[in-house]
């Protein structure tokens, strides 16, 4: 009989007078030093993510309001090329830091990666963060006929995880439209579907209006309506306007490619699809922001009018990402205290551009009466906005939250 290998301990005491090396940070209180996994569903960006984490991290530049320690990286992209990658950097920065460093092929994990990497540590002894992309890549197929088919247990876990803090909610917000919602009404879905849309209001700059609710032909929807077709007019003004000034468009292209209501990020990113721009916050920098050469103003309804034509139809009003209003704590109270006079409901307090202030802003919103929501704001692969699900670590009343929304947009169906 073998011998039993003892347990190897330490007392509480020698533990607390044992000096350890601090945690080193690569993103400050986000990505600490270790192994972390990124999981998610396909196509929702989590490349885009980690070439920005990883460009972030290189040039020492914030990750959201995160703050970075610059350092060497080196990012494994092995289902991409370099040509693809060198597309997707260009839309990011035009300055890449030499110290940020690719690799489009590796040895498997058993069979020379650890090696390999081990070798290019040497080579570069001030790396600090090393992406693998995908994991799968680097895996040696098992006994599954599917190879992903390990994956998809493990990521099971997740989804209980989901299932246990019953995120149960999907809320389709689309800007100036209702298009995105209404694809899903009347469809199978294992969780609630409310409508929801976000009004862009005059008053000043940033000043965005959630409605959340479940009419399907009420003034807010006529007036939406109203809007989009004004902006589709906008638009088509502002593409005549960039091929008078020698970057020419097709309108209908660039409407088919948006599916539905056509605004400056469907022009910007054509813009850069044809090589005019860098990116599309260049093509909105020199050509589309208010001020610049192909600029249309648009029709946009004001606070004032924007609140009572939610109530009417039976909408619950959320003010949208209030920290991109970029006022200070004593005049963000005071305005929404008088929008809430108005009747403002509610204010999305996890937002991407929240960051440091959430729980200050979710402290503000609760005491004075607000319905506290979230977002990710995602707009697709490569913008600046939020990736799908960025805001759920930090919402610990999540559930609470949804549940008073949920019961406040069936109050005002009653109304």
């Amino acid at each position: 009989m073998s011998q039993i290998k003892r347990l190897q301990t330490i007392d509480a005491d020698t533990l607390q007078s044992t000096a350890y090396e601090p945690v080193s940070f690569v993103v400050d209180d986000l990505l600490p030093q270790g192994l972390h996994l990124l999981a998610g569903a396909p196509k929702i960006g989590k490349s885009w993510l980690a070439l920005w984490l990883c460009l972030c991290a290189a040039q020492g530049k914030p990750l959201w309001t995160f703050a970075t320690r610059p350092c060497e990286v080196l990012y494994l992209c092995l289902e991409d090329s370099f040509q693809r990658i060198q597309s997707r950097l260009f839309d990011l920065t035009e300055d890449a830091p030499p110290t940020l460093h690719f690799a489009v092929m590796s040895q498997q994990l058993h069979n020379g990666l650890v090696e390999q990497i081990g070798q290019f540590l040497k080579e570069h002894p001030q790396t600090r963060l090393i992406v693998i992309d995908t994991l799968q890549r680097i895996r040696t197929a098992g006994n599954d006929a599917n190879p992903y088919a390990s994956d998809y247990r493990d990521i099971g876990v997740l989804k209980a995880l989901a299932d246990k803090h019953r995120v149960t909610l999907l809320a389709v917000t689309d800007h100036d439209t209702f298009d995105g919602a209404a694809q899903l009404l009347g469809k199978p879905a294992p969780m609630p579907i409310l409508q929801g849309v976000e009004l862009s209001l005059r008053d000043m700059p940033g000043l965005h209006l959630l409605g959340y609710g479940r009419g399907t032909d009420t003034p807010l929807h006529r007036k939406v309506r109203a809007l989009s077709q004004m902006r589709l007019g906008r638009a088509r003004q502002m593409v005549e306007k960039l091929n008078a000034l020698g970057y020419p468009l097709d309108y209908d292209e660039i409407a088919r490619e948006a599916k539905g209501s056509v605004g400056r990020p469907h022009i910007a990113r054509a813009m850069v699809s044809r090589g005019y721009v860098a990116d599309t916050r260049e093509a909105f920098d020199r050509f589309l922001a208010d001020g610049a050469p192909a600029y249309v103003a648009g029709e946009r309804l004001s606070m004032a009018e924007a609140l009572p034509l939610m109530q009417e139809s039976g909408f619950v009003p959320v003010l949208a990402h209030p920290m991109e209003l970029e006022k200070t704590g004593a005049l963000l109270r005071h305005l929404l205290g008088a929008w809430q006079e108005q009747g403002l409901r509610g204010v999305e307090v996890y937002h991407p551009s929240a960051g440091r202030a959430t729980p200050l802003l979710d402290l503000t919103a609760r005491r004075m009466g607000f319905l506290v929501t979230g977002g990710s704001d995602f707009h697709g692969d490569g913008d600046r906005h939020g990736m799908v699900g960025c805001t759920a670590p930090m919402w610990a009343r999540a559930a609470d939250d949804v549940e008073k929304l949920l019961q406040a947009v069936e109050a005002a169906e009653i109304m």
